[in-house]
């Protein structure tokens, strides 16, 4: 497990979680990337996710729109999708 302040990663199981306070903001396995804002539309928690997503060589990145929370996947066909509560992306 890896701590640094108010992050914690943790592997179990094959799942790598980033959880950013109490909330686990990004859910890695080697079949989906799950995002969680947590409700949490912060420059803290992007940040956050986005950070973990360039540590891991993932193809996502949050950002801000009109008041939004909005995830970015893929490199050339790009998604692009409300992120509420919980978005999960399929690794294909």
């Amino acid at each position: 497990m890896i701590t640094s302040k108010h992050i914690k990663i943790r592997q179990k199981d094959g799942v790598t979680t980033c959880t950013f306070y109490n909330t686990d903001i990004v859910k890695l396995t080697d079949k989906e990337i799950i995002l969680n804002s947590g409700g949490f539309h912060t420059v803290a928690t992007r940040n956050k996710m986005n950070n973990f997503a360039v540590d891991n060589n993932l193809p996502f990145y949050v950002s801000l729109h009109n008041g939004k929370l909005w995830a970015y996947f893929g490199k050339e066909d790009v998604i692009v999708r409300e992120l509420n509560l919980e978005i999960i992306w399929k690794i294909v």
